[in-house]
Protein backbone atom coordinates (compact mmCIF):
# COMPACT_ATOMS: atom_id res chain seq x y z
CA UNK A 1 0.00 0.00 0.00
CA UNK A 2 2.82 2.40 0.88
CA UNK A 3 4.43 1.99 -2.55
CA UNK A 4 1.15 3.05 -4.16
CA UNK A 5 1.42 6.46 -2.50
CA UNK A 6 4.41 7.30 -4.70
CA UNK A 7 2.58 6.45 -7.93
CA UNK A 8 -0.53 8.61 -7.49
CA UNK A 9 -1.34 11.56 -9.71
CA UNK A 10 -2.04 14.20 -7.07
CA UNK A 11 -3.79 16.64 -9.39
CA UNK A 12 -6.24 14.23 -10.92
CA UNK A 13 -9.42 13.20 -9.14
CA UNK A 14 -9.88 10.45 -11.72
CA UNK A 15 -6.59 8.67 -10.98
CA UNK A 16 -7.36 4.93 -10.75
CA UNK A 17 -4.75 4.30 -8.06
CA UNK A 18 -6.12 7.07 -5.87
CA UNK A 19 -9.65 5.73 -6.34
CA UNK A 20 -8.50 2.25 -5.28
CA UNK A 21 -6.74 3.60 -2.19
CA UNK A 22 -9.85 5.57 -1.23
CA UNK A 23 -11.92 2.41 -1.68
CA UNK A 24 -9.50 0.51 0.56
CA UNK A 25 -9.70 3.26 3.20
CA UNK A 26 -13.42 2.81 3.42
CA UNK A 27 -14.26 -0.79 2.56
CA UNK A 28 -11.37 -3.09 3.47
CA UNK A 29 -12.14 -5.48 6.32
CA UNK A 30 -8.70 -5.14 7.90
CA UNK A 31 -8.06 -2.08 10.07
CA UNK A 32 -4.34 -2.37 9.26
CA UNK A 33 -5.06 -2.00 5.55
CA UNK A 34 -7.52 0.86 6.14
CA UNK A 35 -4.93 2.72 8.24
CA UNK A 36 -2.15 2.14 5.69
CA UNK A 37 -4.38 3.26 2.82
CA UNK A 38 -5.38 6.37 4.76
CA UNK A 39 -1.74 7.26 5.29
CA UNK A 40 -0.89 6.52 1.64
CA UNK A 41 -3.58 8.72 0.07
CA UNK A 42 -2.28 11.96 -1.37
CA UNK A 43 -4.31 14.73 0.23
CA UNK A 44 -6.30 16.64 -2.39
CA UNK A 45 -9.74 18.17 -2.51
CA UNK A 46 -10.94 14.80 -3.87
CA UNK A 47 -9.45 12.65 -1.11
CA UNK A 48 -9.96 14.97 1.87
CA UNK A 49 -13.61 13.95 2.54
CA UNK A 50 -12.60 10.27 2.61
CA UNK A 51 -9.77 10.96 5.04
CA UNK A 52 -12.09 13.00 7.27
CA UNK A 53 -14.59 10.12 7.28
CA UNK A 54 -11.87 7.82 8.61
CA UNK A 55 -11.82 9.88 11.83
CA UNK A 56 -15.11 8.11 12.59
CA UNK A 57 -13.81 4.59 11.83
CA UNK A 58 -14.55 1.76 14.25
CA UNK A 59 -10.84 1.03 14.69
CA UNK A 60 -8.63 3.16 16.93
CA UNK A 61 -5.62 2.74 14.65
CA UNK A 62 -7.51 4.03 11.60
CA UNK A 63 -8.85 7.03 13.53
CA UNK A 64 -5.37 7.91 14.77
CA UNK A 65 -3.92 7.48 11.26
CA UNK A 66 -6.54 9.84 9.82
CA UNK A 67 -5.90 12.42 12.54
CA UNK A 68 -2.15 12.19 11.94
CA UNK A 69 -2.64 12.74 8.20
CA UNK A 70 -4.84 15.75 8.90
CA UNK A 71 -2.34 17.15 11.39
CA UNK A 72 0.72 16.71 9.21
CA UNK A 73 -0.56 17.26 5.68
CA UNK A 74 -3.66 19.46 5.77
CA UNK A 75 -3.87 23.18 6.36
CA UNK A 76 -7.04 23.49 8.43
CA UNK A 77 -7.99 26.62 6.50
CA UNK A 78 -8.65 24.36 3.51
CA UNK A 79 -11.32 22.47 5.45
CA UNK A 80 -14.88 23.75 5.68
CA UNK A 81 -16.31 24.67 9.06
CA UNK A 82 -18.48 21.55 9.00
CA UNK A 83 -15.46 19.32 8.27
CA UNK A 84 -13.56 20.87 11.19
CA UNK A 85 -16.52 20.28 13.51
CA UNK A 86 -16.78 16.63 12.42
CA UNK A 87 -13.06 16.07 13.06
CA UNK A 88 -13.12 17.70 16.48
CA UNK A 89 -16.37 16.10 17.62
CA UNK A 90 -15.26 12.67 16.50
CA UNK A 91 -11.73 12.99 17.82
CA UNK A 92 -12.34 14.67 21.15
CA UNK A 93 -14.56 12.02 22.69
CA UNK A 94 -13.66 10.38 25.98
CA UNK A 95 -14.51 6.87 24.69
CA UNK A 96 -10.98 6.31 23.38
CA UNK A 97 -7.94 7.84 25.03
CA UNK A 98 -5.64 7.25 22.04
CA UNK A 99 -7.98 9.06 19.64
CA UNK A 100 -8.52 11.85 22.17
CA UNK A 101 -4.74 12.38 22.48
CA UNK A 102 -4.26 12.37 18.69
CA UNK A 103 -7.06 14.93 18.25
CA UNK A 104 -5.59 17.06 21.05
CA UNK A 105 -2.17 17.02 19.36
CA UNK A 106 -3.77 18.00 16.07
CA UNK A 107 -5.72 20.82 17.71
CA UNK A 108 -2.94 22.40 19.70
CA UNK A 109 0.13 21.48 17.66
CA UNK A 110 -1.09 21.24 14.09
Amino acid sequence: VYACSMLQDSGDGEDELTKKLMYMCTHDASPVVRAAATKACVVTRYTLPTIICRVRDVSNSVRVAALDVLKNEVDCRLMTDLERVVVLRSGLTPRCEVTYLAASRMLCCG
